[in-house]
């Protein structure tokens, strides 16, 4: 399962980076707002994949990161799912299934090795 994650987390980054190389070559010289905004999709999924693949590699297990790095998989989940509404293209598809099924893959990792406090307070 970890060398599932780290292969999504590769292919979000490399999508994220394709997205800002094509910006100049897809808009032109001149960039507007929308081309900017384009691009800035691109370097979310970059820092999206750098957070996950720090959460994957942490070696101790800090809470409060993990909470984050679920928060910006969600938001950004709920974010492409909101584009796919107003775009619906295959690239975008395959974005939407990737950043779900990471979210699910971290979020049991998280689970998993967290033990609830119930569970915790039967064992003493």
């Amino acid at each position: 399962m970890r060398k599932t994650k780290f292969i999504i987390t590769i292919v979000i980054s490399l999508i994220g980076m394709l997205h800002v190389a094509l910006t100049p070559m897809l808009h032109g010289a001149t960039p507007t707002v929308a081309d900017i905004w384009f691009a800035s999709f691109g370097l979310m999924l970059m820092f999206l994949a750098f957070l996950n693949y720090t959460l994957m590699n942490v070696a101790q297990n800090p809470t409060k990161l993990f909470v984050l790095g679920h928060i910006a998989n969600v938001l950004t989940a709920l974010m492409v799912a909101v584009l796919l509404t107003l775009a619906l293209y295959p690239h975008i598809i395959l974005i939407l299934v990737l950043l779900v099924v990471e979210t699910v893959l971290l979020l049991h990792t998280h689970l998993t090795a967290t033990p609830s406090v119930a569970r915790a307070a039967q064992r003493g």
